[in-house]
């Protein structure tokens, strides 16, 4: 691990103290991350606009007050990613459901996109999915670099309350 930092790769590994919960195997995984290149790539993104609907006030709502899962957070943090420029949310909140995902720059390395283990889910209401496979045309500053997306689904009832609050 140490000669892929020093290659200026990032892996997927998190140190972690003894009270931190264990982190999920997707982000142990040693996938190669350019949190560099990411910053600067996605440095004309912008957030979603709060007042655009209630999935994307629910979202920001979500990443202000620090309510993502925090290996979510740490994970992209990591990877370059500001968690409130998602390339894309939709969903519906006020029904308990809101999906979106992040691209970044990497690749998976050795690890087939078909693994079980790029797929996490937390508290039984957030699920993570991490492919080489990307959705939507990236920002053009990223057009010409290898991208993984991180993409997420939160299904849950407290989305309702958080909906409520973000989009009065």
């Amino acid at each position: 691990l140490r000669r892929l930092a020093a290659a200026g790769s990032l892996c997927g590994v998190v140190r972690h103290h003894d009270s931190s919960p264990p982190m999920p195997e997707l982000f142990l995984l040693p996938i190669h991350l350019d949190p560099d290149a990411t910053r600067a790539g996605l440095q004309a993104v912008l957030s979603p606009d709060p007042a655009c609907c209630n999935a994307c006030a629910t979202f920001l709502t979500l990443t202000q007050q620090r309510l993502l899962p925090p290996p979510l957070s740490a994970f992209l943090a990591r990877a370059g990613v500001d968690p409130d420029k998602p390339m894309e949310v939709w969903g519906a909140p006020d029904q308990g459901f809101l999906a979106g995902w992040w691209v970044m720059v990497g690749d998976l390395g050795d690890i087939p996109p078909t693994d079980p283990r790029l797929v996490v889910t937390f508290d039984d209401a957030v699920t993570c999915i991490l492919s080489d496979q990307v959705s939507m045309a990236p920002p053009p500053s990223l057009t010409d670099q290898p991208l993984l997306q991180l993409e997420f689904s939160w299904t849950s009832p407290t989305l309702k309350g958080i909906e409520s609050r973000a989009w009065s």
